[in-house]
């Protein structure tokens, strides 16, 4: 009876050890203390029923107030303009990006002790002492001139802050994407800046978000698709801000970031490195495949004189076909093939038919699967590759690459053996 008794003392911890993931180092769609928007893109030159947009939505789960922070990077990772979303409790904000950076409009005004007609809100006690000031009263809107140079730094990559340092590449459309953190208070800092390690960030998981991209084009096609924002846990969570409490993770995804004098101060769960992605070419569907790639910044200060740096190279794609041959890139370079033939910014939308970093199918497949080492050769980076594919002109789906390993896994070598991580 008595070596039952051990026996099944020792099942239920083996059991509880199991079940208690909280400090796990796995991304998963579960309440989070920061959400990643790994990217947007809006069409600032069209009339808003034919223009590209990207829209999140930020969701409370919690009973507390809580104040969701946005920050819009550019796709080169420089901290562009951020604002706070107060949230009530079990509160939804939806944010268009066309709205925001077209017209302006962040979202209806709404302060901390502000809570919608014939709703109760109540306070958050990990807020800090000075919250009613910094919340009471928010902007609904970006004023006309900051919106200007928004509209232009997505753009033209260009800021007058940074003189000739380039902060963004030049395109089109505006293009890059956004980090929504759980706060103590309303202010303008962002992630890049030391301050707000201390008393400003929290680490309460209790955020949830989608995203969704329309694309309407009577040419192209009318396309929409969407899914979840990546969620980041904090681990430890709970605690005010600027606690003492560390983390046990090995890395964090705001570590390049935080002071030097209180590395993983963030306690963020860290992003993957490699992943592997389904891809369609072609076929009677005319099936084509994007990959929307996020990766970390190489280098993070200064932000104008680094912010080039954070367009490097990718370390290791191959393409697998459907009956398991591979392709890989050739190295080339010089007239052939001239730089950056394999280089990324922080954030990009690249076709795996006319972008040079993906190996050509050279089979008669029409599908497969690719392997991506998205890391910088330079040094290890996290990111995120999301999956979008398109045919007939009206049919769009949008959903996450599978992680081979966690943001905890051994950085995976250049050139190593595919698969999951160990």
């Amino acid at each position: 009876m008595k070596l039952a008794f051990v026996l099944l003392f020792v099942a239920t911890s083996v059991i509880a050890q199991t079940i208690r993931n909280d400090a796990s180092c796995d991304i998963s769609v579960a309440p989070a203390a920061t959400l990643l928007l790994p990217y947007f893109e809006v069409d600032l030159y069209e009339e808003r029923s034919r223009a590209r947009d990207t829209m999140f939505t930020v969701t409370n789960v919690s009973p507390v107030t809580q104040i969701a922070h946005v920050t819009i990077w550019t796709d080169l990772a420089y901290p562009l303009y951020t604002f706070d979303l107060v949230l009530t409790g079990y509160d939804v904000q939806a944010i268009s990006m066309w709205e925001l950076l077209k017209t302006g409009a962040i979202a209806a005004p709404r302060g901390y002790f502000q809570p919608p007609v014939g709703r109760r809100s109540f306070p958050n006690p990990r807020h800090g002492t000075g919250v009613r000031a910094d919340c009471l009263e928010l902007p609904a809107s970006i004023p006309p001139s900051m919106l200007a140079t928004i509209q232009e730094t997505l753009t033209t990559g260009r800021i007058p802050d940074c003189g000739q340092n380039a902060v963004g590449k030049t395109h089109t459309n505006a293009i890059g994407y956004a980090t929504i953190d759980v706060v103590a208070t309303c202010s303008s800092l962002d992630p890049t800046d030391a301050q707000y390690y201390d008393g400003h960030l929290l680490f309460d998981n209790v955020l949830t978000g989608d995203w969704v991209t329309i694309r309407p084009d009577p040419i192209v096609g009318n396309y929409a698709a969407g899914s979840p924002l990546v969620h980041i846990r904090a681990i430890p969570e709970g605690s005010s801000s600027g606690g003492p409490r560390p983390t046990p993770l090995p890395r964090t995804f705001y570590e390049l970031y935080a002071p030097l004098d209180a590395p993983r101060s963030d306690r963020r769960q860290p992003l993957p490195v490699n992943f592997a992605a389904r891809y369609i070419e072609g076929g009677t569907s005319g099936f084509v495949t994007d990959f929307l790639i996020w990766r970390q910044p190489v280098k993070a200060r200064p932000k104008c004189k680094h912010s080039i740096d954070n367009f490097s190279n990718t370390a290791d794609v191959v393409r697998f076909d459907e009956r398991e041959n591979v392709n890989v890139r050739i190295p080339c370079g010089g007239f052939l093939c001239p730089p950056p033939h394999n280089d990324l910014p922080v954030t990009s939308r690249t076709s795996t038919f006319y972008t040079p970093i993906y190996p050509p199918l050279t089979s008669g497949d029409r599908g497969g699967w690719m392997y991506i080492n998205a890391t910088s050769s330079a040094t290890a980076t996290q990111s995120w590759v999301v999956t979008t594919m398109f045919a007939e002109g009206r049919y769009s789906v949008a959903f996450d690459a599978v992680a081979l390993g966690n943001g905890c896994s051994p950085w995976p070598a250049v050139s190593a053996t595919i698969g999951p991580a160990r």
